[in-house]
């Protein structure tokens, strides 16, 4: 997600210049997100059709994406409109409206996965795809439609990213992947699947973005901020992990 995004950036610094009208803005908007979700609807469709390891099919993509926007923008170039950060800072009730866009998504995505038919097949699919074939589930289904949607949700965050930049640059994005990880794990999602919540993901976005913001208010060198990122990651999968033992040790067993 994190290169999938600073290719956002990177396109966005193309099509998304000073001089594009307003139109052509939402039309490119457009385009870019139909791109990542089909980016990510490939990915599924390698994970499910040629039954790829997930993690294969994502790292290899973090490779090439990386060196495609590399290529394009071996060095910042290409001013990107204004417009683009105007739209996401516009302050609805006093809140940004990309944070508004972010509260509205986790709280849409929490209710679809603990009170919608959609929301049962996705976490059954990512506890056990084979038992949930057994339930009537098409796994294969479930799965390109969430690795379509990460896609899609990617490039969205692209064109808040690109908003923030202002110029088109090649390696935007990397860190992005590492702290996604950080945020799902701390929000206690096991990364096996089957297990998550989008409320507690918030949090854990929240908590990663507030540790890498204060390397700069205790001047700190950035080094740091990615041993703190990592330290903080491994504690909290150690944690979730022992809780959840506990948790199946504790539960009476069964004659």
């Amino acid at each position: 997600v994190g290169p999938l995004a600073g290719l956002v950036v990177v396109m966005a610094s193309f099509i998304m210049g000073e001089d594009a009208s307003t139109p052509a803005l939402f039309a490119a908007a457009g385009a870019l997100v139909a791109v990542c979700a089909g980016f990510g609807y490939v990915q599924g469709m390698l994970v499910t059709q040629l039954k790829l390891p997930a993690i294969v099919v994502t790292l290899s993509s973090f490779i090439g994406l990386q060196g495609v926007s590399l290529l394009l923008r071996p060095r910042p170039a290409g001013t990107i409109s204004d417009a683009v950060s105007t739209f996401f800072g516009t302050p609805l009730l006093g809140v940004p409206a990309g944070m508004v866009l972010a509260l509205v998504a986790v709280v849409v995505f929490e209710v679809v996965l603990f009170r919608r038919q959609a929301g049962r097949k996705l976490r059954a699919v990512g506890s056990n795809p084979a038992a949930s074939l057994r339930l009537g589930v098409d796994a294969g289904r479930v799965t390109r439609i969430a690795f379509l949607m990460s896609g899609a949700f990617a490039g969205v965050a692209g064109l808040m990213l690109a908003g923030q930049i202002g110029i088109g640059s090649g390696t935007t994005g990397v860190d992005f992947s590492l702290m996604s990880i950080t945020a799902v794990v701390l929000g206690g999602v096991s990364v096996a699947g089957g297990r998550g919540s989008a409320i507690s993901v918030l949090f854990g976005a929240a908590l990663v973005q507030a540790t890498t913001s204060a390397s700069s208010f205790l001047n700190t060198d950035s080094s740091w901020q990615y041993t703190v990122v990592g330290a903080i990651t491994l504690i909290g999968a150690c944690l979730f992990s022992l809780a959840r033992s506990q948790t199946g040790a504790a539960k009476p067993a069964h004659g």
